[in-house]
């Protein structure tokens, strides 16, 4: 269940996001050395040495596109797919390009484990006194693979240069396409409701099915309403950042973290997703609900603006909560603060 949680995460990510790419970690050179990829944001790596190899956990069976582009034109690259079946490394996929800079795998694939493996044949290839360097086309620039003492400048009149980025985009089988086009149509503003807090300049639009009030000026509750979601909300809380002097959205996404883990929550996932433009720090945890003999998650992320921190959490069952996460998205994409000092000053007259 906490592998759909954190799917469910990933399209969130996507919804209000445009995240930055994922990167790849060195050595990932063999099989077992592969970076973990979640395929649902591109992955950028670099050509400094002549394999990279990447793990991707499939999350439904169907047609995987798996695209690498970004390279000099004339490289001659070839991407492996490997697994995805019952073992995991027999290859069942092979693409080689060598006259453009964008090459595409198309397969199918099972619910489970593979690998995509990008290997590079170089042109040309120089080692001395613990350095390397390569050509990918004839007559192109030498790239630096692996430095050392004597290094030079040059080589054959050519400068030596950092080794060229490429990117890897993996299309994954209907259910990330299918979600994300469902929940974009569900973020189409236009005729949903509008929630405002005019003494904190707060609005957001949510899902027509979806309730919001206001518990007090620093805390503003959205639940659906169907049947059965007593225990799913979306909580957004004011905190003034003078009561919390010196602090930061980390440090206070610390505070929540100790809370949760007090009760003996499990954090499952800790990073940062942009809301309103801005990097909100959040994490990801489950904890038991003994009374009801279920498993809770949630979601909490740190907003810092102006002069408040808002706290900003998504809670719900773990067997129900990838049924809300568009609505927690819609909430999440829509927000809109303005700054106190931009807010017109109350009428006087309203008072006599």
């Amino acid at each position: 269940m906490i592998r759909t949680i954190l799917f469910f995460l990933s399209l969130v990510l996507l919804l209000v996001a445009h995240a930055e790419a994922a990167r790849e970690i060195e050595p990932n050179n063999h099989w077992l050395q592969g970076t973990l990829i979640d395929g649902t944001e591109p992955v950028e790596g670099a050509l400094n040495d002549e394999q990279d190899v990447y793990k991707l956990l499939l999350s439904e069976t169907g047609k995987v596109t798996v695209t690498l582009d970004r390279f000099p034109v004339g490289a001659n690259l070839t991407l492996e797919v490997l697994g995805f079946r019952k073992d995991p490394i027999v290859p069942i996929n092979k693409v080689n390009i060598r006259n453009d800079n964008k090459l595409t795998a198309v397969f199918d694939a099972q619910e489970r484990l593979g690998y995509l493996a990008i290997t590079t044949t170089p042109t040309e290839k120089i080692c001395k006194d613990q350095w390397c360097i390569m050509r990918l086309v004839a007559n192109g620039p030498y790239y630096l693979l692996t430095p050392g003492p004597t290094l030079p400048l040059s080589w054959n009149g050519q400068p030596i240069i950092d080794p060229p980025d490429y990117r890897l985009t993996i299309v994954q089988p209907g259910i990330i396409r299918e979600k994300r086009q469902e929940a974009e149509a569900e973020l189409a503003v236009a005729d949903l409701p509008l929630f405002e807090e005019s003494n904190y300049g707060l609005q957001f639009h949510y899902q027509p099915d979806w309730e919001v009030r206001a518990e007090s000026a620093r805390r503003i509750v959205a639940k659906p309403t169907r049947l059965g979601t007593e225990n799913v909300q979306v909580v957004i809380g004011i905190r003034d950042k003078a009561v919390f002097p010196g602090s930061s959205p980390e440090l206070q996404l610390n505070l929540a973290e100790k809370k949760m883990l007090d009760a003996n929550a499990q954090i499952a996932k800790r990073g940062v997703m942009t809301v309103m433009q801005k990097p909100a720090p959040y994490l990801l945890g489950t904890y038991p609900n003994p009374d009801k003999g279920t498993t809770i998650a949630h979601l909490q992320l740190v907003l810092d603006f102006t002069d408040e921190y808002y706290w900003i959490s998504y809670t719900a069952p773990t067997e129900i909560y990838p049924a809300f996460t568009a609505g927690f998205a819609t909430i999440l994409k829509t927000l809109d603060i303005q700054p106190m000092d931009l807010l017109p000053a109350p009428d006087a007259s309203l008072g006599q």
